[in-house]
């Protein structure tokens, strides 16, 4: 569990520094985040995308943005059986 950690959130949100525009328009940050693949009859927490997406988010507001909307999407991982990929796209303004 040790390379899921809130540096790597922050670097996610770092990175996308230079892409967020406070200017009143609305704008779209596209993030891909692989997370733990669970069975459609389970239910669990998923701490390391929501670090990821939390870090994000919280980067855009400190940027005097306003979060719109978030919308994700999910697809097997075909690299790995045992992951997902989460891909977020967060409307801000």
């Amino acid at each position: 569990m040790g390379m899921f950690n809130k540096s790597a959130a922050k670097k996610m949100a770092s990175d996308a520094e230079d892409f967020i525009v406070n200017d009143g328009k609305l704008h779209a940050l596209v993030f891909q985040v692989n997370g733990r693949f669970t069975l459609s009859t389970a239910t669990q927490f998923e701490k390391k995308v929501t670090e990821r997406l939390d870090g994000a988010l919280a980067r855009v507001q400190e940027a005097g943005c306003q979060v719109v909307d978030v919308k994700m999407a999910t697809c097997a991982n075909t690299g790995n059986d045992d992951t997902m990929m989460y891909c977020f796209t967060v409307l801000y303004r």
